[in-house]
């Protein structure tokens, strides 16, 4: 095995599950940086988060972004323990293996490799947690990036794309509706007021809305070309006989670059209205990431990421990283070894190019 599929074995060792605590694998990848001869500072959030921030040296540099958790395995069919990598043919299996850990095993080997080399610009590492749940620990992290005393001049963030630069995906919007209604024994039902009626009233005009968007703006960048609106869970009632009294609905939207997610929605009269999760859209260009990385350029990706709010710091971002995103979140979650191998060769060029 190289040291990078070493790395990843590790890493998927940790069940390091979005929304839990992740102090282990946090204080795993923080002490082999520092091991290595890397600067590695640890920046916390709410609920015992752990994000880390490292870099080789002063200035701006080039960031490698990362995040660590994972989505659940429970109720999975796993032919095997999802937590210790395996070799099945030419792919390595485990939970984390595409999403995200392949990359952060190589970016973790650049920077050590980085300590022996005298480069011109410090290549520097950002590792989040949670952001699974909707991009959450990376905010912790932002304010951290954005107070250096140069923020980078470029950012890579690693989620599955075979290897392949891409400078555009949609942002999301997710949110809870709570639909109230009054109590009422089945029998007289008509005295009462259904709350799950009005949830299906709403999952009707999400529906629709979801439909007006399809014959709406498009961009051929996408697999998908136009805004989405997706319906999730619903929760109302307690028992047959008792007319429901609340009922939640959770949906999303997943707008283009450059539109607002929220205008797109229908209205929601009265319900009750949470916001679960928000990342904004990415639209960029590849500028000096792809001659740094000496990768090929590809479509627009559907699928969210933490890029858009790097980009917002006015750091010019992209997502390339190894692996396949239809092999995310799956039981039996693999990677390529060849992907594994590209991007481990990726990075390398990149630090050649820095020095």
């Amino acid at each position: 095995m190289t040291e990078a599929h070493e790395l990843l074995e590790q890493l998927v060792a940790f069940p390091s599950v979005a929304g839990r605590p992740n102090d282990e694998i946090a204080g795993f990848v923080a002490g082999w940086l520092r091991e290595h001869g890397v600067e590695c500072s640890e920046v916390p959030g709410d609920g015992g988060r752990v994000n880390l921030l490292a870099s080789t040296g002063p200035g701006g540099g080039v960031l490698l972004a990362a995040h660590m958790d994972v989505v659940e395995v429970e109720g999975q069919p796993w032919r095997g323990d999802p937590w210790r990598l395996r070799r099945e043919g030419d792919r390595l299996v485990g939970r984390g293996s595409a999403d995200m850990k392949g990359f952060l095993a190589c970016a973790m080997r650049a920077m050590a490799d980085a300590t022996a080399l005298a480069l011109r610009e410090p290549l520097r590492l950002a590792v989040s947690t949670d952001e699974e749940i909707g991009c959450v620990g990376v905010r912790d992290l932002l304010p951290a990036i954005a107070a250096l005393p140069q923020r980078p001049r470029a950012c890579l963030v690693g989620e599955p794309t075979g290897m392949r630069l891409v400078t555009a995906h949609k942002g999301k919007l997710a949110l809870r509706a709570t639909l109230h209604g009054s109590a009422r024994h089945s029998s007289e039902a008509p005295l009462a007021d259904n709350a799950v009626e009005h949830a299906a009233e709403l999952v009707l005009a999400l529906r629709d809305r979801g439909r007006e968007l399809a014959d709406g703006r498009r961009d051929r960048r996408f697999a998908i070309p136009h805004s989405t609106i997706s319906v999730g869970p619903i929760h109302g009632g307690r028992a047959l006989n008792v007319v429901p009294d609340r009922c939640t609905v959770e949906f999303e939207v997943r707008n283009l670059p450059g539109e607002d997610p929220a205008s797109l929605l229908p209205g929601t009269g009265a319900a009750e209205i949470e916001q679960l999760a928000t990342y904004p859209a990415l639209d960029g260009e590849t500028g000096a990431l792809g001659d740094l990385l000496g990768v090929a350029t590809g479509d627009a990706i559907d699928f969210g990421t933490e890029a858009g709010l790097y980009a917002q710091l006015g750091i010019a971002t992209a997502v390339c990283g190894p692996g396949d995103i239809g092999d995310a979140h799956r039981a039996d979650e693999s990677i390529a070894i060849e992907q594994l191998d590209a991007c481990a060769a990726a990075v390398g060029r990149l630090l050649t190019r820095l020095t």
